[in-house]
């Protein structure tokens, strides 16, 4: 049985209305002053924290709640978040494209190692910037950040960090 944050708030004493969410008093073990922090998470989910150090085992168990029950619902398998959800096709860029758009030919641009690679399931474009040894020491990407050849840290153009 999933449970909404109406019913848990029903459960808990002296609830104040705290920022974006509420704080109360603890349930899991003898509180004078609220220690107890509840909110909804960006994913529809709902999060406790005892800032005496309660273990949220011990509050579901004073609250009589399961984990299970801290997770929005599901309607035909998707939860409320999921349904607000757009789908959003990638944009990208592909060598043609790039090509066309900078008055270049794709084989010329292939012969300076310019290539097309998929990121998150778009297309983008990979752009090679040579040191003085003719070695690739970073990588523009079309649409992204540059990257140092080998993954270290990022660097510039001109391969400054």
């Amino acid at each position: 049985m999933t449970t909404n944050i109406e019913d848990i708030k029903s459960k808990l004493s002296n609830l104040r209305q705290c920022g974006q969410g509420w704080s109360a008093r603890c349930p899991a073990h003898e509180d004078r002053n609220n220690s107890l922090s509840l909110s909804i998470g960006e994913t529809g989910n709902i999060l406790f924290k005892c800032h005496a150090g309660c273990a949220i085992s011990a509050i579901l168990t004073a609250l009589e709640l399961q984990a299970s029950d801290l997770f929005p619902r599901k309607q035909n398998g998707h939860t409320a978040l999921e349904r607000t959800l757009t789908i959003q096709h990638p944009v990208g860029c592909s060598l043609l494209q790039y090509s066309k758009a900078k008055g270049l030919p794709v084989k010329f641009l292939k012969e300076l190692k310019v290539s097309e690679l998929k990121y998150r399931g778009a297309l983008r474009i990979s752009i090679p910037y040579l040191g003085l040894l003719q070695i690739v020491e970073t990588r523009r990407y079309q649409g992204g950040k540059s990257k140092p050849a080998g993954g270290g840290r990022r660097a510039g153009v001109d391969g400054r960090v």
